[in-house]
């Protein structure tokens, strides 16, 4: 029989506000300010990421960058230990990207 231990807290709710909080301090540094920003999100974890990362910089900067999000299930070397089916969710980036500055 399988024996079950605790999980290891890597990052409380705490630790993960402060590090999305320096994400979004360096993006807009590095980007010098929130000028031809977009930030896409891979699916599915990372969109939502790119929503809180989002959401801070419209704190910071009080513009909010362009939102898409990106499914690469076909492209993953896991795919095969996914499923026989895997979830497509498809990709949303309803705005060029032509010149612009992603993170």
């Amino acid at each position: 029989m399988a024996k079950y231990t605790e999980k290891t807290v890597l990052m409380d709710a705490a630790t993960v506000k402060r590090a999305v909080s320096r994400m979004a301090y360096e993006i807009v540094e590095r980007n010098k300010g929130t000028e031809n920003l977009v930030i896409i999100g891979i699916q599915t974890k990372g969109v939502s990421l790119a929503k809180l990362i989002a959401e801070k910089i419209a704190e910071i900067e009080g513009i909010c960058p362009q939102m898409g999000s990106l499914d690469i299930t076909f492209y993953r070397d896991d795919l095969t230990r996914l499923s026989e089916h895997p979830i497509v969710a498809g990709n949303d980036i309803a705005f060029s990207i032509e010149d612009k500055k992603s993170f």
